[in-house]
């Protein structure tokens, strides 16, 4: 059994840790955007929920992968990669 880079090989198979890649585009934001979003994510009035998904948004916006964001945060992967239908 060898450790390589977060990923644990085994002599029958390799069980994969690496964090996924996020194929969403770049998030881009005006600077009021930016600010009204640091406001919300500090927002001890705001719903939870809406506090949460603005740490989301920001932290992805600074370029950290979603495996990242759901650690960082303490959240499930599935509530970082959340999709409204």
């Amino acid at each position: 059994m060898i450790l390589y880079k977060n990923a644990l090989i085994r002599n029958v198979g390799i069980n994969v840790l690496m964090p996924r890649i996020s194929h969403r585009p770049k998030l881009s934001f005006t600077q009021e955007e930016l600010d009204y979003l640091i406001k919300l994510s500090r927002s001890r009035n705001q719903a939870a929920s809406i506090v949460k998904r603005s740490k989301i948004i920001l932290l992805s916006y600074q370029g950290k992968n979603d495996t990242e964001i759901s650690k960082e945060l303490k959240v499930d992967y599935k509530t970082v990669i959340y999709k409204p239908d």
